[in-house]
């Protein structure tokens, strides 16, 4: 494992531009159980002045919440649900 990845923030890395955060695990119920919520927003460490980029397999915050906390969200594609 990459010693940068944090499984517990969901942190995968970092471009000169973004912060990038993802939220997988290849467990059908937990992916149909997780979302990006305000509470996971808040969650995510400090602002360090780039964009956060965060994959995730969908979103329940709005788009203003979103430019609050310097998101990009992408969602996860639904091919990742045929998971057997």
């Amino acid at each position: 494992m990459d010693k940068n990845i944090n499984e517990k923030t969901g942190f995968i890395g970092e471009s000169r531009n973004y912060e990038v955060y993802m939220f997988y695990k290849p467990d059908l119920e937990w992916l149909k159980n997780n979302a990006l919520t305000l509470e996971l927003c808040k969650s995510l460490p400090k602002y360090t002045g780039k964009q956060r980029l965060v994959f995730a397999p969908v979103k329940y915050v709005d788009d203003y919440t979103l430019q609050e906390y310097r998101i990009d969200f992408c969602q996860l594609p639904f091919e990742i649900y045929r998971l057997k």
